[in-house]
Order: C-alpha cells, then structure tokens, then sequence
C-alpha cells in the first residue's frame, strides 16, 4: 500500500469520514471507468461505484487484509456488478456511455485516430469472454499488478498468470482477426476453446 493510501486506512478504521472522503476522492475515477469498462452503462456504473463505498465503510475492518486500498475497492466493486448482473439489471448490458479522455493538446487528427483504435480495442475487450475480459481491464486499464490481480479475483498467484497469458493471446488473436475480417462467432468460439485449455 502506498503512504497517500497506507493514512486513509488508518484513517477509515478510527471511522475518520474525512478519510472515506479521501478514499472516494483519490478511486472514484479508477472504480467508475471498471465498471463501465466490464460493462455496466453509466448509470448503473454510479449506482455501483456508490454501493462500493458503502460496502467499503461498513467492511472497513477487513481493510488489513488487503494488500492495497484500489484492489480492495475494485473487488468490491466487481462484486456489485455480478451481483447486479445476477439480478438482470438491464443496464449491465450497456458499454455505450464508456466515455474516453482525450488530451486538449493533442492535434484533431491525432485524437481522431487515437479514438478509433481505443473503440476497436474497446469492443474486442468488450468480446471477450468475462474471465478473459476481467483480467485484461483490471491489469492494463487499471493497472493492476499481478499480485494485486490474483486479490481481487481470488486466485492463486499462478492461476492468475496463467489465465492473463490466455486473456493476452485470446486479445491478440480478435485483433487479428479483426484486421483479417474474421466474424464474431470465429471470434467467440476460438475465445472459449482458449479459456478452456
């Protein structure tokens, strides 16, 4: 846990409000864009990432347990969203309102092309099988490290390794085929045999 996150935690276990303040302040952004990148609409995103603070103030005392405060949170907040899912929200469908940040000094024509690719990459994430999907947004959108991905899956170190190597070749190979024309359902049934293995 870094210093800034290391306070907060102390902080939250005196019941500090300031400190829960603190923590929405500094992972809002991070449990938000999660949320919508795994597929919630904004909506629902908010209501979640709500509902994660919540959850995070009254399970507090398991705060110890966690390595750091962002893997912490964005368990919780998957939790929310199969436990939304499980209830057929139908906002948990809706990848629409993801919205990118674009830097303001960048030329038009480089933000352009920027967009373009992070829609491709978004919808072949988006076609990703959940497990494959879930890795790759919490590892390289979130940034996750491995130790810290293996905490918030719940998996052995190893496994977790494991399956982001088959979610990076499940990714590589849609791209592919995307540039090579392939359809969805290639796609898809290609995914499954990989997640499989």
């Amino acid at each position: 846990m870094d210093l800034d996150d290391q306070l907060i935690a102390t902080g939250l276990a005196r019941g500090d409000r300031g400190a829960c303040q603190q923590l929405i302040a500094k992972h809002h952004r991070t449990v938000y864009a999660f949320l919508c990148r795994m597929g919630a609409a904004a909506a629902l995103a908010e209501d979640l990432t709500q509902e994660t603070y919540a959850k995070a103030w009254l399970n507090v005392a398991r705060i110890r347990e966690a390595s750091s405060l962002r893997a912490w949170l964005l368990t919780i907040a998957r939790n929310e969203l199969l436990q939304s899912a499980r209830r057929s929200d139908p906002r948990a469908v809706s990848l629409d309102d993801a919205s990118h940040v674009e830097s303001k000094h960048e030329a038009a024509h480089e933000q352009l092309e920027r967009h373009q690719e992070n829609a491709r990459l978004e919808v072949i994430v988006r076609g990703l099988d959940e497990p494959f999907r879930e890795l790759i947004v919490l590892h390289y959108f979130h940034e996750l490290s491995l130790s810290e991905l293996a905490e918030t899956l719940s998996l052995p170190l190893g496994t977790a390794k494991s399956r982001l190597s088959r979610a990076i070749e499940a990714l590589r190979n849609d791209w592919s085929a995307i540039e090579g024309g392939e359809s969805h359902g290639q796609r898809n049934s290609r995914a499954r045999s990989a997640l499989i293995a």
